[in-house]
């Protein structure tokens, strides 16, 4: 079974290139550490919104949510499924 996390990331796609480079560094480092639980994850710049898909387990979803926060501290959940 799957579960989604959706994260705001307010304004990034009016950031300059060299910010939202090093953003989507950000998330891929904070993502790395849980690499074996997640399923796909897509950043929208049109919509600045990150989705990630990973498998359920208990905790996991803080777990992610937690690393994208201490990388990107502006980012935002929007939902989870």
């Amino acid at each position: 079974m799957l579960s989604d996390l959706m994260v705001l990331i307010p304004r990034l796609k009016d950031k300059p290139q060299q910010f939202i480079q090093n953003i989507i560094k950000e998330i891929e480092i904070a993502l790395h550490y849980h690499k074996q639980h997640i399923v796909f994850a897509d950043l929208n710049l049109n919509l600045n919104l990150l989705l990630i898909s990973f498998e359920s387990k208990p905790g996991i979803r803080n777990q992610i949510a937690d690393a994208i926060y201490a990388r990107v501290p502006e980012a935002k959940m929007v939902t989870h499924l």
